[in-house]
């Protein structure tokens, strides 16, 4: 950590002399260099390769510093050049009403990436925020994965009777801690800490500063429902998750709101894992209620506050079916999965 410690100092410093689009150059391969030493072929950790195990938890431990200190800079926000959203969409042909709901979108533009293609930006939009979204999540996803992978086997030897030489209680700790962690610095250090900063709190702020990390967080959050349904339902990493994902939903521009949605409408597959996704942010939501129980985080959230949650899940669900709607209107089977 000591060497990685020099390493952000070089980084940071490089953001007050060089271009952005040159410092992102080399903070895009720093991540990428110490993604394939983690693992080049992508493979399983085996619980008697102690190597592999330790090579894992050095390439975590180093990301997740290197988030850490990037998402700390004073002009964090600035470099990710955040964009202002109208929310406005081109006309429909019908309007809906309550006899006919199907609406026609074949008159709407890609309205989100037309407006981001209006000026060649370089390095690109939210290029900062979206990339240690993205290793933040994708360690705590592999994380957790790994710990499943475990349970499940150690679960199968006790059924059948059979020996295993799988991890042990103080390397599964472990692996818990750094699921916590970079969960923790996805929330505290690159939502929270922005949206509360006292230069960002009016309402089109709170906008821009959420667009920063919505497309990593719903993409992500999406592949790794599977992963997300087998914790208990107020589990630490999951609640900060749905936290995430709540907040990006409830601040998050309209406008790319919907263009994300219409985007898993068009895969069928990823819609499902979405509403799934949904239903598990409403059963952990319960959790948020003021008890001996409730989340520590929160902090003793009012009951209004936790009413809120569940009002943004409804008024995502409605932007949901306003999306859907001319994908699935026609296919029963689609209907009924949805349902």
């Amino acid at each position: 950590l000591s060497i990685s410690t020099h390493a952000m100092d070089f980084f940071v410093g490089l953001f007050a002399l060089l271009h952005p689009s040159q410092v992102a150059t080399l903070v895009r391969a720093y991540f990428n260099i110490l993604e394939q030493c983690e693992d080049p072929q992508r493979r399983a950790p085996e619980s008697n390769d102690k190597f592999h195990l330790r090579r894992i938890k050095c390439s975590q431990q180093i990301r997740l510093y290197a988030v850490e200190r990037l998402a700390t800079m004073s002009r964090f926000t600035g470099i990710n050049f955040p964009l202002k959203y109208s929310g406005s969409y081109p006309k429909k042909n019908q309007a809906a009403n309550w006899t006919n709901q199907r609406c026609s979108t074949s008159q709407r533009n890609v309205v989100v990436q037309d407006y981001f293609n209006r000026v060649d930006r370089n390095p690109a939009t939210f290029w900062l925020a979206e990339l240690l979204m993205s290793h933040c999540l994708s360690i705590c996803h592999r994380s957790c994965k790994t710990i499943i992978v475990e349970a499940k086997a150690q679960s199968n030897a006790l059924r059948f009777g059979r020996g295993v030489e799988g991890l042990s209680r103080e390397e599964l700790l472990r692996i818990e801690s750094v699921a916590f962690h970079s969960i923790l610095c996805a929330y505290e250090l690159l939502i929270k800490r922005h949206a509360t900063d006292f230069r960002f709190q009016t309402a089109a702020c709170n906008t821009r500063v959420a667009a920063m990390v919505i497309k990593p967080l719903l993409e992500q959050s999406v592949e790794s429902v599977s992963v997300l349904a087998r914790m208990d339902a107020k589990h630490k990493v999951r609640c900060l998750w749905i936290l995430s994902i709540l907040y990006v939903l409830q601040e998050g521009p309209e406008a790319l709101l919907r263009d994300k949605l219409s985007l898993f409408c068009r895969r069928s597959d990823q819609i499902h894992k979405f509403c799934r996704l949904l239903k598990l942010a409403g059963t952990t939501c319960q959790y948020f209620i003021p008890s001996n129980e409730s989340f520590f985080t929160l902090r003793g959230l009012s009951n209004e506050m936790t009413q809120e949650t569940f009002n943004c899940i409804s008024a995502t669900v409605i932007l949901l079916v306003e999306e859907c709607v001319d994908h699935f209107a026609g296919n029963l089977r689609e209907l009924e999965k949805l349902g």
